[in-house]
């Protein structure tokens, strides 16, 4: 009946691939950064493409397009930072972080 007509239209579907690509990771432990450092998110979860490298920090693109990138940072008390997201040698993004506490 209806299931089988249905499992049978389900089994003729196949959207094609898109080459699509998207990464999740994070920073296995804390670290002290220098200026002009590469902050490596090196626990990949999810690496759709394979083109963000966990072991330098790099996405490379694999085609022209709209990119989003979010990341979250933290620092202890009394401590601040500034990061940059940068795209072929430009910053395209920053954050600053300013660990302070409250009375």
């Amino acid at each position: 009946g209806l299931f089988l007509a249905l499992n049978h239209v389900e089994g003729q579907l196949e959207l094609p691939d898109r080459g699509g690509c998207a990464f999740y990771a994070f920073m296995s432990g804390p670290e002290n950064t220098t200026h002009q450092q590469t902050i490596v998110f090196d626990r990949p979860i999810t690496n759709v493409g394979g083109n963000y490298n966990h072991r330098t920090g790099v996405f490379t693109s694999p085609a022209y397009g709209v990119y989003v990138f979010s990341w979250t940072l933290y620092c202890e008390s009394g401590g601040y930072f500034s990061s940059e997201i940068i795209a072929n040698s430009n910053p395209i993004g920053a954050a600053f972080c300013s660990g302070f506490t409250t009375r």
